[in-house]
């Protein structure tokens, strides 16, 4: 009976010293569904009573993903019959392999899928970055063509990013109208940026504010809403929502377009626009089709 007594002393303080990563606790993880009324991620706190192994917790958050919230303010951002193929973690970056069904969302939905996936993989310690294959083939972006590759909370731009208290100055330059309305005119601004948001994201939420000189004039449609902007390979794709284009109030398009291109372009390392309208190419806009990356038009603007 001492014998045996011993043996359990040990094996507890075996388990105490080792830390045994396996005990389950309670504890909450945050799982980003789309809310109904917004069209937006919002994390939704679900309880989690199991052991604090980084990969078991990523496969509950997954699972939670899959099967949809309880809440009917709520819906889940992944198609249906979606499936983990596989799912590893190294070196911090979890290696999610899923089904062929998680490609069948298109446009907004689309993007709203894979940035649920990252932004709930990357609260779970242990996680800081997400890679994404479907059926073991890289994920390709609907939008650029190109792969997705590894994601971070930094790469996830939508409205809903948390604010990063580690702040900076940076100074824009940001293009809006003059008030004859025929050339476009730069404005210099000073923000303070989080390294969470990236400065092109920055640039377009700065634009959709308006100028600060009563000069200038903001060309952008009322009602527009930023969906998405993701930079590849020097083009920046800018995902707009479809007022940009239904509450146009006519005319060429021009002041309004190259808004947006020259002052992305200001960025030495971008050489051109891509303008989206609900995740999609090719949508019609005064003389414009936005079929293909747009350059920037110096002509365009005055001093």
């Amino acid at each position: 009976m001492k014998r045996l007594i011993s043996i359990i002393l040990i094996i507890v303080m075996v388990c105490s010293f080792a830390g045994c990563s396996n005990l389950k606790q309670t504890k909450s993880i945050d799982i980003y569904f789309k809310k109904v009324q917004t069209n937006e991620l919002e994390a939704v706190n679900v309880k989690y009573s199991g052991s604090q192994n980084t990969v078991d917790m990523a496969k509950f958050a997954l699972d939670n993903l899959i099967s949809g919230p309880e809440e009917k303010n709520y819906e889940k951002t992944l198609p249906d019959n979606t499936t983990i193929l596989s799912l590893n973690i190294k070196d911090e970056i979890a290696n999610v392999n899923f089904s062929k069904d998680f490609t069948s969302a298109t446009g907004v939905d689309e993007l709203l899928g894979r940035f649920s996936v990252v932004r709930t993989l990357c609260g779970i310690p242990g996680i800081s970055q997400v890679a994404i294959t479907v059926d073991g083939t890289p994920l390709i972006s609907n939008a650029t063509g190109n792969e997705v590759g590894v994601l971070s909370k930094k790469d996830v731009v939508l409205d809903v990013d948390i604010v990063d208290s580690n702040t900076q100055t940076t100074t824009l330059t940001l293009f809006f109208a003059t008030s004859d309305s025929l050339k476009l005119k730069a404005e210099m601004r000073k923000v303070e940026t989080q390294n969470t948001i990236s400065i092109e994201k920055t640039i377009i939420s700065e634009l959709m504010k308006g100028p600060s000189s009563p000069e200038l004039s903001s060309v952008i449609p009322t009602g527009t809403k930023v969906l998405n902007v993701e930079t590849k390979e020097g083009i920046c794709y800018v995902n707009l929502s479809q007022e940009f284009v239904t509450k146009f109030a006519g005319g060429t398009g021009m002041l309004t377009v190259y808004s947006i291109v020259n002052s992305l372009c200001s960025i030495e390392s971008l050489q051109g626009v891509q303008i989206l309208i609900e995740g999609e190419k090719g949508a019609e806009f005064g003389n414009f089709v936005f079929d293909e990356p747009i350059m920037a038009n110096p002509d365009i603007v005055t001093e």
